[in-house]
């Protein structure tokens, strides 16, 4: 008998993979305890590389094209929505701006005198997509903006890649992330008016800006 014939082939460069459950870390392996949640989120100290969610799957996609000899016809357009999806990042990063703080100690005092919670929003602003999508979907709707006009102060803690921050704020920024643990983008944490931590969630959340006001709701702050 040929005991080869139970062995399992190597995958070939080129051939279809599916992508792992638990997302992608740094190096582009399948996420375990410092991975992201199911469903989004960047996860890893390093903000970039083949670790991405959205580099591996349009690397997956060239594969899979060059396989099937569509490249002349796929890649070029390929280009255009990557080029299209940066541009698009990078406009909403300085839209987002106009209505979050940068300015964690301003923020913190705000919400004292003001009896709101304070809400932080590590981000990668101008690459991280499933930052941008949440951005989209769920921080920019007039929903979540009304609610939060009356229950937040807004503050984002951002790890841009195409702009440079203030370096003030930049510091400001890495001392965060330390302080909160931060290992994921994008990731939410709630404080209280006194700046302890109530409540947190990484990743994209599914169910617009209704699920995650009743995901904040749910921590029982007080919602108008």
């Amino acid at each position: 008998m040929d005991q080869g014939d139970d062995k399992k082939e190597p995958q070939r460069e080129g051939e279809d993979h599916e992508e792992p459950a638990g997302g992608w870390d740094q190096d582009g392996e399948e996420g375990g305890e410092e991975g992201h949640d199911s469903e989004s989120g960047w996860a890893g100290e390093s903000h970039g590389g083949e670790g991405t969610l959205w580099y591996a799957e349009v690397l997956h996609g060239m594969r899979i094209a060059e396989k099937r000899g569509l490249m002349k016809t796929i890649f070029p357009r390929m280009c255009l929505w990557m080029m299209a999806a940066l541009l698009a990042g990078a406009v909403r990063a300085e839209a987002q701006t106009g209505n979050w703080l940068t300015d964690y100690n301003a923020a913190v005092a705000q919400a004292q005198s003001s009896q709101k919670s304070v809400l932080l929003d590590f981000t990668g602003s101008d690459w991280c997509p499933w930052c941008i999508r949440m951005d989209r979907e769920v921080l920019d709707a007039q929903a979540f903006q009304d609610y939060a006009d009356k229950n937040l102060v807004l503050v984002m803690v951002d790890f841009p890649r195409r702009k440079q921050l203030p370096d003030d704020v930049a510091a400001q920024n890495a001392k965060l992330k330390e302080q909160f643990g931060i290992r994921g983008f994008p990731s939410f944490v709630l404080l209280d008016k006194d700046g302890k931590e109530i409540w947190r969630h990484v990743g994209y959340m599914q169910g617009g800006p209704e699920a995650f006001i009743a995901a904040l709701g749910g921590t029982g702050q007080t919602v108008q």
